[in-house]
């Protein structure tokens, strides 16, 4: 389940990221609250994964992807990466909201 969510929230930040190159074309305030709600979005899945993994002491480790034999794309979230993983989703939400509230 939690590495669904870690999984889940890469989705939603790339999401973020190739929506408002794909819809150039539509009304500039719709594509801009659909790409600023994913990193808040994506923030409170991060920040619920690391607040799971900080409160239950376990550390966490999974294989993303892996091409080929030699090469793997692995994480380890262990409670010192979960803090500052915390901290991060905290603060990258924070100026999300604070940049949606600008424009």
């Amino acid at each position: 389940m939690i590495v669904e969510l870690f999984i889940l929230a890469i989705i939603v930040l790339l999401a973020g990221t190739v929506f408002p190159l794909v819809a150039a074309t539509v009304d500039r305030r719709y594509v801009r609250t659909i790409s600023m709600s994913c990193p808040i979005i994506a923030s409170f899945l991060l920040g619920g994964l690391a607040l799971s993994t900080l409160l239950s002491g376990e550390s966490l480790s999974f294989t993303l992807y892996q091409p080929v034999a030699e090469l793997s794309f692995s994480f380890f979230i262990d409670r010192l990466a979960s803090f500052f993983l915390v901290i991060i989703a905290i603060v990258s939400a924070c100026v999300a909201l604070y940049f949606f509230r600008i424009y």
